[in-house]
């Protein structure tokens, strides 16, 4: 990811204004290609180069669209994390491998703490904070 921003700043410095317009909705085209095909890392690194771009280049209202493309693109990223790490600890528990369940419960704890803003947070902590407590009773 790193690499591609790096070789677009270089790119960038020999751009033309009508290059950079073709550029940045080409990043995002190829962003939402990626997002339909579920390929969500990809789908940011597009967006980031469209982002990089756009605000080097001072396009306020392409800036905002695609800050909020990435944004909208990290909570599904997150809420798949989370999905994973419940499935993996809830598998795990009724396994009991009370130890694997707990470590991959805390991830979830860990993601949800990251996004505050996805909705019912606050049951959802609770709930995943007392499975674990009463998980460590068994240990």
């Amino acid at each position: 990811n790193n690499d591609a921003i790096n070789e677009l700043k270089e790119k960038a410095k020999h751009m033309s204004e009508e290059e950079i317009n073709s550029s940045i909705p080409s990043f995002i085209r190829k962003g939402e290609t990626a997002e339909k095909g579920l390929a969500y890392k990809e789908a940011q690194k597009e967006y980031e180069m469209a982002l990089y771009l756009a605000s080097g280049f001072d396009y306020k209202e392409e800036v905002g669209r695609i800050s909020f493309m990435i944004f909208e693109l990290d909570k599904k990223i997150k809420e798949l994390e989370l999905e994973y790490a419940l499935k993996v600890g809830e598998k795990a528990e009724k396994k009991k491998d009370y130890i694997k369940a707990i470590n991959y419960y805390q991830q979830g704890l860990k993601i949800l703490n990251d996004t505050q803003d996805l909705n019912g947070n606050e049951t959802r902590l609770k709930k995943l904070k007392k499975k674990i407590v009463n998980l460590q009773k068994n240990l």
